[in-house]
């Protein structure tokens, strides 16, 4: 990336009414869990893809969540 400002990453704007966002309360709401796996759960949920992650034991609980580890072959 150079100096431009075009090549700003900007950051996506959370609001609270979308739909990952109420997903990620939802499971807060649910179980404890730290919200960035809430978020990334939610995530995946609300698109319907699979959640890639060694850490599955901190998500088979989530009816719904298609889970892979990627060092299980």
């Amino acid at each position: 990336l150079g100096n431009k400002s075009s090549d700003k990453i900007e950051p996506y704007p959370l609001e609270t009414d979308d739909v990952f966002v109420q997903a990620a309360i939802h499971l807060r709401q649910q179980k404890r869990m730290s919200l960035g796996d809430a978020l990334v759960a939610g995530t995946a949920i609300v698109h319907d893809l699979t959640l890639v992650t060694h850490n599955t034991q901190d998500f088979e609980w989530i009816v719904g969540l298609e889970l892979l580890d990627p060092l299980i072959s």
